[in-house]
């Protein structure tokens, strides 16, 4: 019945925008927008990065007055946070030999299933490459393992499939495929 509302009707929950969700995807477009913006994104200063948190806050700002308090604790939180993962990402990225490439780059990819033809279709958070290779990373604002035995079940294919897709279209070799954490401890 569940799966029937939701991806045969397309019912969805009433958006809160209290939802920690809501918050990571909030999180991880902010990494986007300051990414694609600033090629040393990793050493912008607190208040270059409140600024850009500031912006993604201020049309609901404007519209929800009530609200605006807990808009604050939010744009405090989430700058905070973004200040721990550009440390993380800058030590990474200064030993890294690759190129951030592509984000949030739609894909498409058929797949030919005995007499069928398996459609996939989605957004890479990030691509990285190199004139022969690429690596494919995938922003995780929650808790995230990696466990062998929900691959093997099939459980677990995100990560796969975004590296079959970004190969045939790509023609590059993968070298990896990972999940960088959001949060606000080093992971």
């Amino acid at each position: 019945f569940s799966h029937a509302l939701k991806y045969g009707l397309y019912l969805k929950e009433k958006e809160d925008i209290t939802d920690i969700r809501i918050r990571g995807s909030i999180l991880h477009h902010v990494l986007e927008v300051i990414s694609k913006d600033r090629q040393e994104y990793t050493s912008l200063s607190k208040e270059e990065i409140h600024h850009y948190v500031e912006n993604e806050f201020s049309f609901a700002k404007e519209v929800l007055l009530q609200q605006i308090p807990w808009f604050d604790s939010q744009i405090e939180e989430i700058t905070e946070k973004l200040m721990l993962i550009f440390e993380q990402l800058h030590n990474f990225e200064s030993n890294w030999h690759m190129n951030m490439d592509k984000q949030e780059h739609k894909f498409s990819y058929s797949y030919p299933w005995n007499e069928y033809t398996i459609d996939l279709y989605g957004y890479i958070d990030r691509i990285d490459s190199s004139n022969t290779s690429f690596c494919i990373f995938d922003y995780k604002s929650s808790d995230k393992d990696l466990r062998v035995a929900d691959f093997e079940n099939g459980t677990s294919l995100q990560l796969a499939t975004y590296t079959i897709a970004t190969q045939a279209q790509s023609n590059l070799i993968p070298t990896g495929s990972f999940y960088i954490s959001l949060k606000s401890s080093p992971v």
